[in-house]
Formats: C-alpha cells, structure tokens, sequence
C-alpha cells in the first residue's frame, strides 16, 4: 500500500487551489524580497553581520586570529561557513546568534537582526513625560 497520495489522484478543485496558494506564496515573497533584502543562506546572514558592524578582514583578523585571507574568501564566496566562522562572529554579535543560524528573530530573547536593529534605530524615540 503506499503512503503517499499520487498527484494525479489529486481532484482537480484541490490541485487548481494548491497551484493558486503556491503562487500567492511566491509572489508574496518576491515582493517581500523587493522591499527587505533577503537573505537565503547563513553566509549572506553571515556577510550582513560583517557589514552591520563594519568589519573588514583585517579586523576580523585582528579580533578572531582566523587569517584574513579565509575572512576575504568567505565574503567573496569562495569557501563555505565553518564553525570556526559562527563561534568568531557569534561572539562578536552575540545579538545575532539566532537569526544568523535560523534566520528568525526573537527580540523579547535580545535577539535580532542588523535590519531589525537598523528599524529599531529609525523610529521615532519615545521619551518619558513627551506628548
């Protein structure tokens, strides 16, 4: 017996509605895209980090002791994220651990991303005691 429902044994009405929902998706996620920059990968989270904080190679170098050279072929697309990469830029952007491995937020937990806190920093500031 198999487990799975064959697509052909999909009623039409189900299948026109299943096409309809994936192009809704897609097409809200294109225009999501449009306004926010997505990021679908860990090393363009990753690479986000390093522009948030204005880190270049050669401070990265400075501040992990991994060589520049590894910073500048990751950045560049060269070679893939390692631990090593996440231990470095987590515990330089402690605030970003979730979102740089998930890609979720969860700001009540202090944990954001560099365009959440570039929001964030956009507002208006509400002060005490202001109309």
């Amino acid at each position: 017996m198999h487990t799975h429902l064959a697509v052909s044994k999909i009623p039409a009405i189900f299948a026109g509605s299943i096409l309809t929902i994936i192009g809704v998706r897609n097409i809200l996620t294109s225009n999501i895209c449009r306004f926010f920059r997505c990021f679908r990968n860990m090393r363009e989270r990753f690479i986000a980090i390093l522009e948030h904080k204005k880190l270049t190679a050669k401070k990265l170098e400075q501040l992990t002791g991994i060589d520049r050279e590894k910073w500048y072929a990751l950045r560049k697309g060269g070679r893939r994220i390692n631990e090593d990469d996440i231990k470095a830029i987590v515990g330089l952007a402690p605030e970003y651990a979730l979102w740089l491995v998930t890609g979720n937020t969860a700001p009540e937990s202090g944990q954001t991303s560099p365009e959440y806190d570039e929001a964030l920093s956009k507002l208006p500031s509400q002060s005490a005691g202001s109309n």
